[in-house]
């Protein structure tokens, strides 16, 4: 449902046959009809689990005018201790703040709020809120400069019993070292980050060890993604920070449980970790790998090994699976001879290619 030049809360929301039988609500929402919908009782839609709605005030400007006044926004009241609801999806481009939709974060089950940049002290209340219930959450963390960390509000440390799928879009996490310890997910299966650097290109993987290391028994899924953003004309970027193959394997060897890893071409995997991986001492269940390495004969010769040794009495200790699929990320010049190796390993079945220009 979409709204256009008709009031889509009359017309089409709040009729009594629907409002009282609708479970699901998938809307954008414009003008004034987001702070008519905000401010409708919870009882409105009583059997309501699912929303995804969309806010923004109109194309051209974006602010809804009444999120500049802090006391208005006290007046939300559509989802106020709702009984019913456990699902929730807003993509907000109007300027309101996460909290103020008053949300039972306690009951919880799924929430995604990647379009909604907040600091890390928010999104850390936001957690400790949901912790009794979240199971799936999406989030969008900026992070913020300063010379003494004392300026900005306390970070709360936070335990998630029931996270399972976490993706986090961090935008200069450099810039506070220590929220990656404040977060303990010991029972989480599937973590996506995606980082933007406003003054660096490349990955600091240490950072992330901290939040890792309680995932250990249950982390089955890790995927690396770059986040692309406009910077500001004038900015000067340094060079690429180049990622150690031992930065990278202090994460790898807390994970021992890992299924599927896929890392940015930023990440070059080394010889050495490659070496690892073969022979089972690093992510020994690894079924699907993406990766960027400089060494793709090392890439093929541990894919053989690991195919080879599955079923074997060469299998290390504890069963080292056979990987199903690797994706090798290469230099676009040196696709055509590496497609040609692939197929004299007899491994065409399982690696595939991706240029990069």
């Amino acid at each position: 449902m979409f709204g256009g030049e008709f009031n889509i809360l009359r017309t089409i929301i709040l009729p009594e046959d629907i409002s009282t039988r609708l479970v699901s609500l998938t809307c954008l929402l414009c003008k004034d009809d987001v702070w008519d919908f905000l401010r409708l009782p919870s009882s409105t839609f009583p059997v309501l689990q699912r929303v995804e709605i969309s806010f923004i005030h109109t194309l051209s400007t974006h602010q809804s005018p009444f999120t500049r006044d802090f006391t208005r926004c006290l007046d939300f009241s559509i989802f106020e201790d709702h009984p019913a609801l456990n699902e929730a999806t807003f993509h907000i481009f109007n300027c309101i703040h996460p909290l103020d939709f008053k949300l039972p974060w306690g009951r919880l089950t799924r929430v995604d709020l990647a379009t909604a940049p907040m600091p890390p002290w928010i999104f850390l209340n936001i957690m400790n809120r949901a912790s009794p219930s979240l199971i799936d959450g999406t989030f969008h963390v900026k992070f913020i400069q300063v010379r003494h960390r004392a300026l900005l509000p306390r970070l709360i440390e936070t335990t998630m019993p029931f996270l399972k799928r976490l993706r986090l879009v961090l935008i200069d996490p450099i810039f506070d070292t220590e929220f990656f310890a404040l977060l303990t997910m010991p029972v989480l299966e599937k973590m996506n980050l995606e980082v933007f650097r406003s003054t660096a290109i490349g990955w600091e993987l240490w950072l992330f060890v901290p939040m890792l290391k309680p995932t250990s028994a249950s982390l089955r899924h890790l995927e690396l993604k770059n986040l692309y953003l406009t910077r500001r004309p004038g900015v000067h970027i340094p060079k690429a920070r180049r990622t150690s193959y031992s930065e990278l394997e202090a994460i790898l060897d807390i994970v021992p449980e890992l299924e599927v890893l896929k890392l940015v071409p930023d990440v070059n995997v080394h010889l050495p970790t490659l070496e690892k991986i073969a022979s089972g001492q690093l992510m020994p269940k690894l079924k699907i790998l993406e990766l960027f390495s400089t060494s793709t004969d090392v890439v093929l010769w541990m894919v053989r090994k690991r195919a080879l040794e599955v079923g074997t009495s060469k299998r290390p200790a504890g069963g080292t699976r056979s990987l199903s699929q690797v994706d090798l990320w290469l230099r676009i010049e040196e696709v055509p001879e590496v497609v040609r190796n692939i197929r004299g390993a007899g491994v065409s079945e399982v690696v595939s290619v991706r240029g990069i220009a």
